[in-house]
């Protein structure tokens, strides 16, 4: 049992130091005020408010968006970054997946790519100095808009 809360702990430490874990006022310190509220969950697991908050706009020139929903203690539960669409041409790999993964502290995240390097999906695992998973991460690259002449990509960040 011991053991357990010690893990626990150790845990939300981790969470606590990266931006999952933040509270909406240490958002808007780092980012500014949000930008949009949306009202969808991030993700299926219904774990947060369903309340989603904007920071950047794509349309404003922003680098990315970041959509965060909190949970019901009021902390970053779902992270997505957004970047910006391109026409077909131009390709992708906007999204800087390894120093974006690098903003939660103290977790590794083994095998992410500095880039997208083609694929249209990735999945890593971050774990924390003891090597137990501590975060998810998904990325998606894919057409954006109805007549497909645009691509986007994200990652989304969630908690295990």
């Amino acid at each position: 049992m011991m053991k357990l809360m010690l893990l626990i702990l150790m845990t939300l430490a981790s969470v606590a130091h990266g931006q999952i874990g933040w509270t909406l006022d240490r958002c808007r310190k780092a980012w500014g005020r949000e930008t949009g509220i949306k009202h969808p969950y991030l993700d299926e697991s219904q774990t947060t408010t369903g309340t989603t908050y904007v920071f950047g706009s794509l349309e404003s020139g922003s680098e990315l968006e970041k959509w965060v929903a909190l949970d019901p203690q009021g902390k970053v539960n779902d992270l997505y970054y957004i970047g910006p669409s391109k026409p077909d041409s131009e390709g992708i790999g906007v999204l800087k997946i390894a120093k974006l993964l690098e903003k939660e502290e103290g977790v590794i995240w083994p095998g992410a790519p500095a880039e997208c390097d083609g694929n249209r999906h990735g999945y890593w695992i971050g774990y924390n100095k003891d090597g137990v998973e501590v975060f998810q991460a998904y990325y998606y690259m894919g057409k954006r808009d109805v007549n497909a002449l645009t691509w986007g990509e994200s990652l989304h960040v969630v908690p295990f």
